[in-house]
């Protein structure tokens, strides 16, 4: 199943830059005062009113979800030695219901999933020091600069061990079972000729995205060979760059889809002249130079071809030369 999130930012909450997003941080309230209906609220409340200790979630009243800062930025939630690396931290508000934590305990195994995922850490509890979730038992116990142990005693009261903690989050909970909808999670999911940078990002020789060879700047353009999956079923895109292929991010916020129209022609037309310097090529695919033409050269389009991957291209007297708009323009006799 999925959750709603809701938004109850700290408008006092100054968002920095992390050092590295490492850690997703399980944290629990720990207040043994606070377990009626209203614990979550009343938490949240105390931490707004406190503007010092803050984290990015909170979970709890029978399975609500609260955001309260910005993912990816600096938290203070776990001592001087982790908050830097933090991605994220969540805290799970008591309660003394059964019920109601069987729902908080589904919401906050989800959460914690569905963060490392966004982070790209692994779905790994206190997994030595890896990147992953992590308690705030292992902070204090790895890192140090902080004495709090939580949230194993509380978990425990309620009839979860560490080892079946440990076995949800890389697991999941049966909820969780259904196919993740990555469109409203903000991804494409569908294939698209190509994708242009809306910010920098990279590229990589694995579908995972864990083995970075190159980093594009924004509003590089690339075409896209086909839609694949992570191995969480998460979408990235297949590219061609230079003369082999990649893989990047299919992420909404890093990317934007273009079609060939948006670049090239994709209509025959009579004649063109090319707006810059060009290659001509033997074959379609444009990988056998056979002569470089100089700007405002003209020729006549014998027919519109296509790459292998579908990209438009002009077959002229002599070769193929490109159909992308900002290097020639083809026009029609009339």
């Amino acid at each position: 199943m999925s959750y709603t999130i809701e938004k109850k930012f700290f408008n006092w909450v100054n968002p920095r830059s992390l050092v590295a997003s490492k850690y997703i941080i399980a944290h629990e309230a720990g207040n043994p005062n606070n377990t009626g209906a209203d614990s979550l609220d009343r938490e949240i409340s105390a931490m707004n009113n406190g503007r010092s200790v803050f984290v990015s979630h909170w979970v709890g009243g029978g399975g609500r979800i609260v955001q309260t800062a910005p993912v990816g930025k600096l938290q203070y939630g776990c001592g001087p030695n982790g908050n830097p690396y933090s991605y994220a931290q969540v805290e799970i508000a008591r309660t003394n219901n059964k019920a109601r934590f069987k729902q908080d305990y589904a919401a906050y195994i989800w959460l914690l999933r569905k963060l490392a995922h966004e982070a790209g850490v692994e779905c790994k509890l206190d997994n030595g020091m890896n990147n992953g979730i992590k308690t705030h038992e292992w902070v204090t116990t790895h890192l140090r600069g902080t004495t709090h142990v939580d949230p194993y005693s509380y978990l425990a009261s309620m009839g979860i061990s560490r080892s079946q903690f440990a076995k949800d989050i890389a697991n999941g909970l049966e909820e969780e079972t259904p196919e993740k909808d990555w469109g409203e999670e903000g991804y494409y999911v569908k294939k698209h000729d190509m994708v242009e940078g809306c910010k920098s990002f990279g590229l990589y020789s694995d579908k995972d995205l864990k083995n970075k060879v190159a980093t594009k700047d924004a509003h590089t353009i690339l075409v896209v060979e086909s839609l694949e999956k992570k191995s969480n079923g998460c979408p990235v895109f297949k590219v061609r760059y230079g003369a082999k292929f990649y893989y990047m991010t299919a992420n909404k916020d890093y990317v934007l889809h273009r079609e060939f129209e948006d670049l090239y022609f994709t209509s025959k037309k009579d004649k063109l002249v090319t707006l810059t310097s060009a290659g001509l090529y033997k074959d379609v695919d444009l990988k056998t130079k056979v002569d470089k033409i100089k700007k405002n050269t003209r020729f006549e389009i014998l027919q519109l071809a296509h790459k292998a991957n579908g990209c438009p291209v002009f077959k002229v007297k002599g070769g193929y030369i490109t159909a992308n708009r900002n290097n020639v323009k083809a026009y029609t006799d009339k």
